[in-house]
């Protein structure tokens, strides 16, 4: 009965003396061996596990073992199986024979080990992922002692503008793209360099054992390099920019500080144009400390008390009448007033500016109620600055419908200067958010024209009803003949695509009066009134109507 079991199991059973020598041998054992074993020296792995099992019995140890063990087939391909062992004792206690039972676990084996390479491999590109590239920085990172002259560098590597090839080509296309980008990263890098995908269309590259700043500006400088070529996929000729940070680390550090501080040197590169590398430096964690200030301060600041709007009247030129205001954010810091130029880039890039920026098209639109109820201002437009953000939010165009909604404004009265900076980074979305604007009846206007990178493409192709001229392209004009050219040439263009232009930044009567003969439309800027309080323009709007009553 024992025999028949031992032979209609799939596990191995070979069962050997005190001395070695195998006395029973089951099919499945000797099937896998490819011969009968017994009466010979079992010299597997079996067997030694048996002889190792037996020798520490007699030192004293257990009878019993089990364990997971390679057992090498004739053909030399290696089988995991789990073993049980037990050394069997006589009557007198002295070892009778040794049992050993071995079943093939080598399909849970692997199975396990796909498991763990799928846990720890970005499943898109092969390399490791994110939880892998954190275990790897913390040992890298506590290694860092041993060597004072080692270092750890890390490349925080972001595609540029990757959404937009995304949005326009599909995410097949993408997909392939990341895959051909980390095929070329890995062999930008050194040998040994680790390269892991982030999330995203973000990477990072952990190098260990750098002698200096200057090795790991290197291999930013050969990623970058190696990037430059376009990708072909799918019939598609892409080229691809790539914004890098750096963070080298001298001493031991928390992986999460390490990534933070590469992030922060992207970042900057990004903010900075794009298609470069930047080194986390001393001067950049002041920034950052800084910039982490501004954040907590804004969060605790209140819409409405140390937010404010002051408005800068917009007049037209042939007559100087007030035609409309230009509503901008101020805020009031340590008892300083202070200009969206300090903080507006900290609420973009943590997403405060969607409650500010819904609180001052809100506020602007009831200010201008209120405005055009005053007896000969009932004509007055409002102009309400636009970041990137707002136009990328889906809710953007129902927000301002319900700031019109609760003022009661008319649709027509208002005006939105949205930046080119802010077209730029999705010219397809910008377009369909500015399109559902004038479809309720607003007024488009391109602000700050001339300092973005594609002016004359954004005239041709994205609905536009006013451009703002940069005050960049005002100074000097009235005094040097090639810059007036400029100027004029820009208003002509404006003209003839039946656009407003609104000269920005007007600082002197000179200024005014060469707009004016160059055929502007419109203007604003210090000259005519700074930025001020509702109290102030309302005092200015009243100055006004008395010089022309009188």
């Amino acid at each position: 009965m024992v025999s028949g079991l031992l032979e209609g199991t799939q596990d191995l059973v070979v069962l050997s003396d005190p001395a070695g020598n195998v006395v029973l041998c089951n099919r499945a054992a000797t099937e896998f061996f490819g011969r009968d074993l017994e009466g010979e020296p079992d010299r597997s792995e079996l067997g030694e596990v048996a002889s190792a099992l037996l020798e520490s019995l007699r030192q004293g140890g257990p009878s019993r073992w089990s364990g997971d063990v390679g057992l090498t087939a004739p053909d030399g391909e290696l089988t995991t199986v789990s073993v049980e062992a037990v050394v069997h004792e006589d009557d007198s206690g002295e070892p009778d024979f040794t049992s050993v039972v071995a079943r093939d676990i080598s399909e849970r084996v692997e199975q396990h080990r796909r498991l763990e390479r799928q846990a720890s491999r970005d499943p898109l590109t092969d390399l490791p992922n994110r939880a892998t590239l954190f275990e790897r920085i913390s040992e890298a990172s506590a290694a860092i002692g041993s060597d004072p002259d080692q270092h750890l560098a890390l490349l925080f590597i972001d595609l540029d503008r990757f959404k937009v090839i995304n949005d326009a080509l599909g995410h097949s296309v993408g997909d392939q793209l990341l895959r051909a980008i980390s095929r070329r990263v890995r062999t930008a890098v050194r040998p040994g360099d680790v390269v892991s995908r982030f999330g995203g269309d973000e990477f990072v590259v952990l190098c260990e054992g750098v002698e200096s700043i200057d090795a790991a500006t290197a291999v930013a400088s050969r990623v970058e390099s190696t990037l430059q070529a376009p990708f072909r996929v799918e019939g598609h000729d892409i080229h691809v920019g790539v914004s890098i940070g750096i963070a080298v680390a001298r001493e031991p550090a928390d992986a999460e500080e390490i990534l933070r501080n590469a992030d922060t040197a992207m970042y900057r590169a990004k903010s900075d144009g794009r298609g470069q590398w930047v080194l986390f430096d001393e001067e950049l964690r002041r920034s950052t400390a800084e910039r982490q200030e501004t954040l907590s301060a804004l969060r605790t600041t209140r819409h409405g008390d140390a937010l404010e709007l002051h408005y800068q009247p917009i007049v037209q030129l042939d007559t100087m009448a007030v035609v409309g205001v230009e509503a901008l954010l101020r805020w009031e810091r340590d008892g300083v007033l202070v200009t969206p130029d300090s903080f507006m880039q900290v609420a973009e890039e943590t997403g405060l500016i969607s409650s500010i920026g819904a609180w001052v098209i809100e506020e602007a639109m009831a200010r201008l109620a209120v405005l055009r109820e005053r007896p000969g201002c009932g004509h007055l437009r409002m102009s309400v600055n636009v970041s990137a953000r707002q136009v990328a939010d889906p809710g953007f165009t129902a927000t301002v419908q319900s700031a019109l909604a609760s003022s009661g404004v008319s649709p027509h009265s208002v005006a939105m200067e949205v930046t080119e900076t802010a077209l730029l980074d999705d010219a397809v979305v910008a377009a369909a958010v500015l399109e559902s604007l004038r479809a309720i009846g607003l007024a488009v206007a391109i602000d700050d024209f001339g300092t973005g990178y594609s002016s004359l493409t954004y005239l041709h192709t994205l609905p536009v009803d006013v451009v703002k001229l940069d005050r960049s392209f005002v100074v000097g004009a009235a005094s040097d003949e090639r810059r007036r050219a400029i100027v004029e040439a820009v208003i002509g263009l404006t003209a003839t695509l039946g656009l407003a232009t609104v000269a920005e930044g007007v600082e002197t009567l000179e200024e005014l009066d060469m707009l004016r003969e160059l055929g502007c439309g419109f203007a604003q800027g210090n000259f005519i009134k700074p930025a001020c309080t509702v109290e102030q323009l309302e005092s200015f709007l009243d100055e006004g109507l008395s010089a022309e009553r009188s």
